[in-house]
């Protein structure tokens, strides 16, 4: 059986709006590219669409995706253009970087800047054949495109997790934050037994390992197991005033607190005392 393969272009579609004329008419900003927009071919396999971007202090506009690629089905792609819209050389010396996780496919769907000028990438891997169960993905960049293998995923620049809790273990990570201590956030979906999909949240410390900080998500990779919910201590206070119009119709408003504290028991993780607290304020008409 003879395989042909080939390859697909992509033209990305940068457009700039300027700041100045956002006010008035959205006119497209003509000192980006040619009359606010540029076509940049990049010919290297792609076949999507690129579905997130960030911007750095310097104007300079990242985006990532999947690439299709021969060996290992699909990589994550990012590229980097210049303030004016131009290919970043630079950046991985031709504008634009992949990333191979295990061999499946590799779709990325979140990246951020950091402080430092590092690059953050998250998204969704297939360590095996297709249709199999899918991880959360993490890598982070030097600002020159090559992957961060001295200070992030031990040696290695990335990182790969999995929740696995049942069904086909479909895990996918769909959005990607960084906290102002360094902690990268990846917030997406988990697969479960009895539930379907469930919101998963994954932290990660500034190094690409887990934050055994972050343990009130029910489960995770590292501490299976059920979790319980005490009672706890309640506290609740309010105060409403109504006018009248008439003996029918009147104009109403509240103001309500509320104080919760909560035991939360997770085998085999230690008991936790979780503290919530609600301000509520609420107006309207009362028939």
């Amino acid at each position: 059986m003879s395989t042909t393969i080939r390859r697909m272009s992509m033209s990305v579609g940068l457009v700039a709006i300027s700041a100045t004329a956002i006010a008035a008419n959205g006119d497209l900003d003509p000192s980006f590219g040619t009359g606010g927009f540029r076509l940049a071919g990049i010919t290297d396999g792609i076949s999507s669409i690129p579905t997130n971007m960030a911007l750095q202090p310097d104007g300079k506009i990242l985006i990532c995706d999947g690439e299709n690629s021969a060996s290992s089905g699909q990589d994550f792609f990012i590229a980097r253009f210049t303030a004016d819209g131009g290919i970043d050389t630079s950046f991985s010396f031709d504008g634009h970087t992949t990333i191979d996780f295990s061999g499946g496919a590799d779709i990325c769907s979140g990246i951020a800047v950091q402080a430092d000028g590092k690059i953050v990438v998250s998204g969704t891997t297939t360590p095996t054949a297709p249709g199999s169960s899918t991880d959360f993905a993490v890598a982070r960049f030097n600002s020159d495109g090559t992957l961060d293998t001295a200070t992030f995923g031990a040696g290695t620049g990335k990182a790969v997790y999995g929740f696995d809790l049942g069904g086909n273990n479909q895990d996918q990570a769909l959005s990607l934050a960084l906290k102002a201590d360094g902690r990268i956030v990846l917030a997406g979906s988990a697969q479960t037994v009895s539930n379907g999909l469930d919101f998963a949240i994954l932290q990660l410390l500034a190094d690409g390992t887990r934050d055994a900080s972050f343990n009130l998500t029910g489960r995770d990779e590292a501490l299976p197991g059920p979790v319980t919910y005490a009672g706890g201590r309640l506290w609740a206070a309010g105060l409403g005033l109504k006018v009248l119009f008439n003996e029918q119709t009147g104009f109403l408003v509240s103001v309500a607190y509320r104080a919760q504290n909560t035991a939360i028991t997770r085998d085999p993780a230690p008991r936790q005392e979780q503290e919530f607290q609600r301000l509520a304020v609420r107006a309207g008409f009362a028939f």
